[in-house]
């Protein structure tokens, strides 16, 4: 037998904060509420979302004149859906690449998202039936909390980083 101590494991370094592991962490967190996005437009335009919101926007605009929600017949609204996922894919490299830039469109995002989905739940409780776009609901909840956490842990990643330079 030895008398010597035991030998401690020299430190790792943790992989998963690695600056290109958590930028691809981030990008594939941005990528799956795009889809859960898609998802949920689809979600929504099978379930004749728009029956319900002009007639909401309408009441609403009687009741408080002020508010600039806007009404839309199904082509404009549809295609707007569609150019904004394309516009959120296309942005995804930014995203993959850890664009600082793209961190607080990353939490305007998630949090819209977030309310998207928690409105659609409310309104169905509200209702008392499922409203359109519920069925998606949870996953796009869940995509943008994803999001969120991803572009979290990126954020602090990087407050790191510069703080020991």
């Amino acid at each position: 037998m030895s008398d010597s101590a035991p030998s401690v494991p020299r430190a790792r370094r943790d992989e998963t904060t690695e600056p290109g592991v958590l930028a691809r962490r981030w990008g594939l967190a941005w990528l799956a509420l795009c889809g859960a996005l898609a998802v949920h437009v689809f979600d929504e335009a099978s379930t004749d979302f728009l029956s319900l919101w002009n007639p909401l926007v309408a009441s609403i605009r009687d009741q408080i004149g002020w508010i600039p929600l806007p009404s839309f017949d199904y082509g404009t609204w549809l295609g707007g859906l569609i150019l904004g996922i394309a516009i959120l894919v296309g942005l995804s490299p930014f995203v993959f690449g850890g664009a600082r830039w793209m961190r607080p469109l990353s939490y305007v995002l998630s949090v819209i998202m977030i309310g998207n989905g928690l409105g659609h739940i409310a309104a169905s409780i509200y209702l008392k039936r499922p409203a359109p776009g519920l069925v998606s609901s949870p996953l796009l909840l869940a995509t943008a909390a994803c999001l969120l956490w991803a572009t979290r842990q990126h954020t602090r990643q990087q407050s790191g980083q510069r703080s020991k330079q």
